[in-house]
């Protein structure tokens, strides 16, 4: 059984990734498998969107609610679910939509590697409301690798995860991220750390339009800061004295250039706003790790 979980919380367009999975998986043959909806908003707004959906749909889904707040308690509902019930857990975020041949992409690793983990590109959409200086500052773009490549990192905004691995080392999201991000790169950081082979999928893509309220660069600060601090808490975690000294410095240094090419950058704003954002990330990795 292959089990495709979206974590929900306020957010109606969780119903366009809906019909979007449910276009994927009807593109192929597979049988064995079923959506599960988490809604963490404990009054179930959710529910609306899911009830418009499911008779698009010619296999199971299910709507369950997590009363827990925060983003590693709804995963970690997702892995629950999951267990002695799914082979694999596919993860998508309830604002993407995926391509039609995104799930056919996923069965096709299957059967061919034996890697515990997949990890896809997230494609940002920009609209017509997002200025250049976001747009062009490149902050939102991730970067598509070759189909299969080794890798040691990962996030859950499209992810594949192998339920035996899972469960054989007892693997849980870290509940103290519930309030900021980062739980997903904390899994995949104890996956690769247990020797867990992860790898590329290119073949499967999903698409994340950019909405108005993080379509500026207060809210792309916001993200790096976050990202910084999180960061700097995952390797304070499993990083020997040495290597948590060593990584302070480079974040001093890496602060120092990126502050300097912000403001060398000044006239042209999509670039300062790059380095800008590069300098808030190191300047929260040196903070995160100095403190206790």
């Amino acid at each position: 059984m292959i089990g495709i979980f979206v974590c929900t919380y306020k957010r109606p367009v969780v119903r366009d990734c809906l019909l979007s999975l449910i276009e994927s998986v009807e593109q192929t043959s597979c049988q064995d498998v079923e959506i599960h909806v988490i809604d963490n908003d404990a009054s179930g707004s959710g529910k609306q969107a899911f009830d418009s959906v499911v008779s698009e749909s010619n296999f199971p889904l299910f709507y369950h609610l997590e009363g827990t707040p925060g983003i590693a308690s709804a995963r970690n509902r997702c892995l629950e679910l999951a267990a002695n019930r799914c082979q694999w857990l596919l993860f998508v975020d309830d604002d993407e939509t995926v391509a039609s041949e995104w799930f056919g992409g996923y069965l096709s690793v299957f059967e061919n590697s034996d890697a515990v983990a997949y990890v896809g590109l997230v494609e940002t959409v920009y609209p017509e409301y997002v200025k250049d200086e976001v747009r062009y500052s490149g902050l939102h773009d991730r970067s598509q690798k070759p189909h299969l490549q080794t890798i040691s990192s990962g996030a859950c905004n499209n992810c594949a995860l192998s339920i035996d691995f899972i469960e054989k080392h007892q693997l849980r999201f870290d509940d103290r991220y519930n309030s900021m991000m980062g739980e997903d790169s904390d899994l995949f950081e104890r996956i690769n750390r247990l020797g867990g082979v992860i790898l590329w999928n290119a073949h499967s893509i999903v698409y994340e339009i950019l909405v108005p309220e993080r379509a500026t660069r207060d809210w792309a600060y916001q993200r790096y800061q976050w990202v910084g601090e999180t960061y700097a808490l995952r390797k304070k975690r499993y990083m020997s004295r040495m290597g948590i000294f060593k990584e302070l410095v480079q974040s001093v240094l890496n602060s120092a250039v990126a502050f300097g090419l912000s403001w060398l950058c000044f006239p042209w704003p999509a670039k300062h706003v790059k380095f800008y954002a590069y300098f808030i990330r190191n300047r929260a990795k040196v903070r995160a790790f100095i403190n206790a």
